[in-house]
């Protein structure tokens, strides 16, 4: 019986270390499954993390893609607006360039503005005053009396600026000789000028100068007709001028 017991008692025994065993390996079991879950929550969370870091890479990929497109596109036209600033700036400097000569052609051009001007004022006032034209002249011009719009043969007379010296020295005895349309107009004058002491004044009469042609006075080898350079006013011509008339007179002269 005793040998009985201590069988018994030493299967309890074992019995009771395999449970304990088995709880154990239970145990190490929910622990290993534990950790198993653990790990693949870990690995899961790896997965979806490194899923993201992916993305994130593709995504941070194609900006770094459009930003360097971006920046090649600006530097493109960076390039292009400094050309352009350039060619503006050339444009600008040439044109500014321009508007000096211009401003220097304007400051020459309103220079001799003035000099014509103050010649023409000068011109206007000499005129206007006569001087150098004798009283009688003078008197005449400025006598509301008589036809004042009478010229002078002066007034009349346009001559070839390379010729006008020569022929001044000709014809200056006649220069302040007025033109009348005829007679009648030029005693008018005589007498105004005798009544009032102011001297004594020369005619020429339109209606007396001769009609010839001016083609009939003498021509030397060689010369040029002084016929062929004198202007006169369209309304003095009436027939032969009185300044060819003058000159044809001069001529006949010289000739005998």
């Amino acid at each position: 019986m005793d040998e009985r017991r201590s069988i018994l008692q030493n299967m309890r025994m074992e019995h009771q270390q395999v449970q304990r065993d088995q709880f154990e390996a239970e145990k190490k079991v929910a622990v290993a499954d534990t950790s198993i879950q653990n790990l693949q929550r870990v690995i899961h969370q790896l997965e979806e993390e490194s899923a993201q870091r992916e993305e994130l890479q593709q995504k941070l990929e194609t900006e770094r893609v459009g930003k360097e497109q971006l920046l090649s596109e600006q530097k493109q036209s960076l390039e292009q607006l400094q050309a352009h600033h350039d060619h503006t700036k050339e444009q600008i400097l040439h044109t500014q360039s321009i508007l000096e000569e211009l401003r220097n052609e304007l400051a020459e051009e309103n220079r001799k503005l003035d000099a014509k001007k103050n010649e023409h004022d000068l011109l206007k006032s000499m005129i206007d005053s006569m001087e150098g034209y004798p009283d009688s002249v003078k008197y005449l011009h400025n006598n509301p009396d008589w036809n004042h719009q009478s010229p002078i043969l002066s007034d009349i007379l346009y001559v070839k600026e390379e010729y006008r010296t020569a022929l001044e020295n000709i014809l200056e005895p006649y220069l302040n000789y007025y033109v009348v349309s005829d007679l009648q107009q030029g005693l008018q004058a005589v007498h105004l000028l005798d009544d009032n002491k102011k001297g004594k004044a020369n005619f020429f009469l339109l209606n007396k100068i001769n009609s010839t042609s001016a083609t009939e006075a003498s021509s030397l080898s060689g010369a040029i007709s002084a016929f062929s350079v004198i202007e006169v006013e369209e309304n003095t011509k009436t027939g032969r001028t009185p300044a060819e008339q003058c000159l044809h007179c001069r001529g006949r002269r010289s000739a005998q």
